[in-house]
């Protein structure tokens, strides 16, 4: 299974990778990268994740490729770091269409309002390649999906023509507050247009676990 997730990457500059937490979305990631790596097919590599796993993302990419982060063109940073001016203009001069970008725990940028989130879709828009990873992608509230599918490039339109979609709107207090969610079987359509999701109950999962 995780050869599948592997060619769904390489096969696609814009993918959400979501499968089940535990299920390897690291390995894949680090191999499909070296082997855009190895076809030359990009020569730099992005890679934003929370703090907590900036170490294991080092070990992962010895552990499962040939390439070495003090030595190829590999940045490894987080979401708290990355928009603030210390790092911010390195990151975006690093950035352009040679350069894959792999989100980690890419719903950490689902508020549209926050200064991460919003660094991190200018330079989505930058990059050549953008991989998302996420065990826990909220399909059922349109407001937090939105900033996520922006980031890989899915064309929803502006954030209020997205969420008129999904949602109705309009209350006693606000006309622009949610009163409820309709067509999220739509949403989820949308989402899987441009996504692969596993578990770990799933036959061909379970057939391929050690």
């Amino acid at each position: 299974f995780q050869e599948q997730g592997v060619i769904s990457l390489i096969s696609n500059r814009t993918f959400l990778l979501l499968d089940q937490m535990g299920l390897g979305k690291s390995p894949q990631a680090a191999i499909a990268a070296h082997c855009l790596f190895l076809l030359g097919r990009i020569s730099k590599i992005l890679i934003v994740c929370p703090k907590s796993v900036i170490p294991e993302w080092g070990r992962q990419i010895r552990k499962f490729t040939t390439m070495d982060p003090a030595t190829h063109n590999i940045i490894v940073i987080n979401y708290d770091s990355i928009w603030r001016d210390k790092y911010a203009q390195e990151i975006s001069s690093f950035v352009d269409k040679n350069t894959l970008i792999v989100f980690d725990e890419i719903h950490r940028v689902s508020n549209r309002k926050a200064k991460s989130a919003k660094f991190c879709v200018a330079i989505a828009d930058k990059a050549g390649w953008v991989w998302g990873l996420t065990g826990t992608i909220v399909k059922n509230k349109p407001e937090d999906t939105w900033n996520i599918l922006r980031i890989v490039r899915m064309d929803t339109g502006g954030y209020w023509h997205f969420l008129r979609q999904f949602a109705t709107l309009g209350n006693y207090y606000s006309k622009y507050a949610i009163k409820e969610y309709k067509r999220l079987d739509k949403l989820n359509e949308l989402i899987f247009s441009k996504a692969l999701r596993r578990l770990k109950s799933d036959p061909n999962v379970i057939k391929d676990m050690p």
